[in-house]
């Protein structure tokens, strides 16, 4: 078997979790080098990077062992969950703040769902909610730093995991309306819209949370749609509310009507 064919045998969750592992491990030795984080921060990092989808993988199959009662299998969606967890959250937040959002993540996707699949990212439905509550309820400051996303390595990931689901309609309506929304609403300079450390952050958003296939549109028109009124309330929410995670609020809100824009706005 050749090396393109083995390539094209691997699935989309094969290639996300190969992705995010890169993207965290090579985004903290590039902050690291930079002295951007602390040595702290470097280790922390690297043991997220292992309990995180541990804890979730094992959560997922007790779940699925105890309450369904089905056959355990590697849970892949939950690694994934994990790494996103891991990679977005800050990593000199405590343990326990990581496990929180990471139960979170995996009740919510066995919880809250209709007939045929859960609503919301299970990622940044617990980031989310985390530091909604740590923040807000508690007045313990906690948000996530999407320090996974500093490098442009990033930009290609992104892309190719966006193409390989069909999404790429999704990922650059978000992208373009986002960064007009940048310039025209929020003032930003164009020439900061153009950084490398803006275009990788939003490339990741827009290329990997964005597009989750079980809470996200799939159709040409609803999937357009979709990431245009991301972008919108994405880009118009720092406005009034400048503290929460205004990019996952944005997408579990359109998560909502998911289902609405594929059967308002069917291909023909």
């Amino acid at each position: 078997m050749s090396l393109i064919d083995d390539l094209n045998k691997k699935s989309y969750y094969d290639y996300m979790i190969l992705f995010l592992i890169t993207l965290i491990v090579s985004a903290n030795v590039y902050l690291n080098i930079l002295s951007f984080y602390n040595p702290k921060s470097f280790g922390n990092a690297l043991v997220f990077l292992i309990i995180d989808p541990v804890f979730l993988v094992l959560l997922d199959i007790a779940y699925k062992k105890l309450i369904l009662r089905k056959t355990i299998v590697l849970p892949k969606t939950a690694i994934i969950s994990g790494l996103f967890v891991a990679g977005i959250m800050d990593p000199t937040a405590p343990v326990y703040v990581h496990l929180i959002a990471g139960a979170i993540a995996i009740l919510s996707k066995h919880l809250i769902r209709n007939k045929m699949r859960n609503i919301f990212n299970p990622a940044g439905f617990g980031i989310t909610l985390t530091g909604l509550v740590f923040t807000y309820l508690l007045k313990m400051p906690v948000a996530g730093s999407w320090w996974l996303a500093t490098t442009l390595l990033a930009i290609p990931f992104g892309l190719y995991i966006s193409y390989r689901l069909q999404k790429l309609p999704m990922s650059i309506a978000f992208l373009v309306v986002y960064s007009l929304t940048a310039v025209l609403v929020r003032n930003f300079p164009l020439a900061q819209v153009l950084e490398p450390s803006f275009l990788s952050g939003y490339f990741f958003f827009s290329c990997f949370m964005l597009l989750e296939p079980r809470t996200s549109t799939y159709s040409f028109k609803p999937m357009v749609i979709f990431g245009v009124l991301v972008a919108i309330l994405s880009g118009v929410m720092p406005l009034f509310v400048p503290t929460i995670e205004y990019t996952l609020v944005g997408l579990l809100l359109m998560n909502l009507f998911t289902d609405v824009l594929e059967k308002k706005f069917p291909d023909q």
